[in-house]
């Protein structure tokens, strides 16, 4: 059965990458611009796997992972951050701390997000 991955960021230019990305390596993708839509589309359908970034507005990354601890502990996440408010290391750090299975630095290559995407589904 092809694995759903759920990618989170409110760059356009990075959904779009992420999906041609994921999509051509035989996963099915959906996304989301926050994490408030990422929580509305949860409620509809299962992924096996959220790629979200860290700073967002309405609602980031970590208060996305927050959400997902308290409601769905199992969720599989990964977080990525090009800064912002925070720098890479803490909040990819602090992604992690909270739950986070991976954490990856943007810009990435799309190996790496690959390596840790199979890692997790495979």
């Amino acid at each position: 059965m092809q694995k759903k991955i759920l990618v989170v960021d409110d760059d356009e230019h990075i959904r779009y990458l992420l999906e041609e990305l994921l999509e051509s390596e035989g996963f099915e993708v959906d996304s989301a611009v926050n994490g408030h839509a990422a929580v509305e589309l949860c409620k509809k359908s299962n992924f096996d796997l959220i790629i979200t970034d860290i700073m967002m507005p309405d609602m980031d990354g970590l208060e996305l992972l927050m959400y997902f601890r308290k409601n769905n502990p199992d969720m599989k996440i990964i977080a990525c951050s090009g800064g912002g408010r925070y720098t890479d290391f803490s909040g990819l750090k602090t992604a992690v701390f909270m739950g986070a299975l991976e954490a990856i630095s943007k810009p990435f290559e799309n190996h790496e997000i690959l390596e840790k995407v199979n890692k997790i589904l495979k």
